[in-house]
């Protein structure tokens, strides 16, 4: 390659052959190298430098920043999580990761953060655990009733089968025992067997 001589205004003094170090317009990101044929009075492609960028290196992305090369942390792809919520967000810019994110996962989905860590709200699982419980007895209660009621018409018009007075009880046993259940208990709770 030819040896190019540059003037104060960093124009080409002669034609030659020089390779230059291209970056990305937006993120100043070295992109590659090209060699470009300059002539006399011409400078430089927009975007490149005669400098040669440092190595690359595992987690960082060579940049131009303030006229120089220098290493930015690169995390784009990686998945974050919002510290307030635990909620994923994938890194799309360069950078060191925000204050209000961490790289690291939350382990359940109760996870707080709290001194650069997640520990699980036990307050808040057992809540979920309680609600869920209170449904799923809901579900259980409106099942037994609507037995209940289907096996107490037919006994009281008479059409009964043979063993509807004995499922009768069963259900009303059992929804009486399905009351008694505490939910507070979840979710270690003891159902009541269910009649058949």
């Amino acid at each position: 390659m030819n040896n190019i001589q540059f003037d104060k205004y960093g124009l080409a003094n002669n034609e030659g052959i020089i390779r230059v170090y291209n970056i990305d317009p937006v993120t100043g990101e070295y992109l590659n190298s090209t060699d470009e044929l300059l002539v006399a009075g011409i400078g430089l492609p927009q975007y490149s430098y005669l400098d040669e960028p440092f190595v690359s290196r595992a987690g960082f992305a060579v940049c131009r920043r303030d006229g120089e090369w220098q290493y930015i942390e690169d995390h784009r792809g990686e998945t974050a999580y919002v510290k307030h919520s635990g909620a994923e967000q994938i890194m799309s810019e360069l950078g060191p990761i925000p204050a209000e994110l961490t790289l690291l996962k939350p382990m359940a989905i109760y996870d707080k953060w709290h001194d650069d860590r997640w520990v699980t709200d036990k307050n808040a699982e057992h809540q979920a655990e309680v609600d869920t419980a209170k449904i799923e007895k809901q579900q259980r209660d409106e099942q037994a009733k609507d037995e209940i009621v289907r096996l107490s018409d037919a006994i009281e018009f008479g059409i009964e089968l043979d063993d509807d007075r004995d499922r009768l009880t069963a259900w009303r046993k059992y929804r009486i025992l399905l009351n008694r259940v505490d939910i507070e208990t979840a979710p270690n709770i003891q159902w009541p067997e269910q009649p058949e």
